[in-house]
C-alpha cells in the first residue's frame, strides 16, 4: 500500500503552503499563469497576457480547449490590480476578473474574483462573483490523465482494460516517478503532490487503483478516488482499510506538526 506517513506530510505542507515577495505590479502580470483554485468551471485554466493582448484558456474536464481571445484594450493593470474584461457579444456573456498578488522572480501568485454579467446592451446585469487564484507558470497543472482520474466519482467500477491503459498512459508524463512494494506500484508525480497506486496480483482486490491528492479545502485536506473492475467487496475491503490508514497518519501528522510548531515558538521567545 502506499507509503502513507511521507505522503501525507508532504501534501498537508504543500496545502498550507504560504508564499512570501514583493507585491505585483506593471508589467509584472505578463507572462503564462494557471489556475491553483476556481470556482468558475471548469476549474483548469489558463491566462496569457502581454502587452498586445492574450489567451484565455478554459480546460474542460475532458482536455477539450475553449479559448477567448483577449485584445489589448481587455487587459489593463492599474499599479497593483490586473483587470481582464472579456466581451461576447454573441452569448451576451461578460467576464470580469480582477487580481493582485505577490512573488518573486521565479515564482508568483495572484487571487481575486471573477465576475460573470449578461450584457443585453441596455446595462450590465451582474449574476455572479467567484474567487479565483492562478500561480505563474503551467508546470503545477494536473496532466490530463491525473485530472480525469481525481474528476471522477469517489469509487467507481470501470471497464476491463481501464486500469492497465491508466497506468500505461501515466508512464508518458515528463517528471513521473514510480515505486513499489509486495503489494503495489506507485505513480508519483511531485509537481502536483499526487499519487495513484496500482494493485498487483498479490493484493485480492486486483486489479484496482487508489489515488490520493491535496485539496483546497480545510476540513478535507486530502481527495482520495478508487477504481476497480470487479471483486467489489475485496476493493471495498481494500479501500476502508486504506482510509483507516489514512485518518491515522492524518492524526499522528497533525500531532508531529503541533509539537514542530511548539518547539519553533519557545525557541523564538528565547531568544
Amino acid at each position: 500500500m502506499i507509503k502513507l506517513g511521507t505522503i501525507f506530510l508532504s501534501l498537508i505542507i504543500f496545502s498550507s503552503e504560504v508564499l512570501a515577495g514583493r507585491t505585483i505590479s506593471d508589467d509584472g502580470f505578463y507572462g503564462t499563469w494557471s489556475t491553483v483554485s476556481s470556482i468558475l468551471r471548469p476549474k483548469r485554466q489558463i491566462l496569457e497576457l502581454s502587452s498586445l493582448g492574450g489567451r484565455w484558456i478554459q480546460i474542460r474536464d475532458n482536455g477539450e480547449e475553449k479559448i477567448l481571445q483577449l485584445k489589448k484594450s481587455d487587459i489593463s493593470i492599474k499599479e497593483d490590480l490586473l483587470i481582464v474584461d472579456y466581451k461576447n457579444s454573441s452569448e451576451d456573456l461578460r467576464l470580469k476578473l480582477v487580481l493582485a498578488g505577490w512573488g518573486s522572480d521565479d515564482d508568483k501568485r495572484v487571487f481575486g474574483t471573477v465576475y460573470l454579467y449578461r450584457d443585453h446592451g441596455n446595462g450590465l446585469n451582474l449574476i455572479n462573483g467567484m474567487p479565483m487564484s492562478f500561480k505563474s507558470g503551467v508546470n503545477d497543472m494536473p496532466p490530463q490523465q491525473y485530472w480525469s482520474f481525481f474528476s471522477s466519482p469517489e469509487i467507481e467500477q470501470v471497464d476491463k482494460g481501464y486500469i492497465d491503459n491508466l497506468e500505461d498512459s501515466l508512464k508518458s508524463i515528463e517528471g513521473i516517478s514510480i515505486s513499489e512494494d509486495s503489494n503495489t506500484k506507485n505513480y508519483s508525480l511531485d509537481r502536483i503532490k499526487s499519487v495513484i497506486s496500482f494493485t498487483k496480483e498479490s493484493e485480492p482486490s486486483y486489479p484496482s487503483v487508489i489515488g490520493i491528492r491535496p485539496s483546497s479545502n480545510y476540513n478535507k485536506p486530502i481527495i482520495t478516488v478508487g477504481k476497480y473492475e470487479d471483486k467489489e467487496i475485496k476493493f471495498r475491503e481494500y479501500y476502508d482499510a486504506f482510509l483507516a490508514e489514512l485518518d491515522d497518519v492524518n492524526k499522528n501528522t497533525k500531532k508531529e506538526l503541533e509539537a514542530l510548531f511548539e518547539k519553533i515558538e519557545e525557541k523564538s521567545e528565547a531568544k
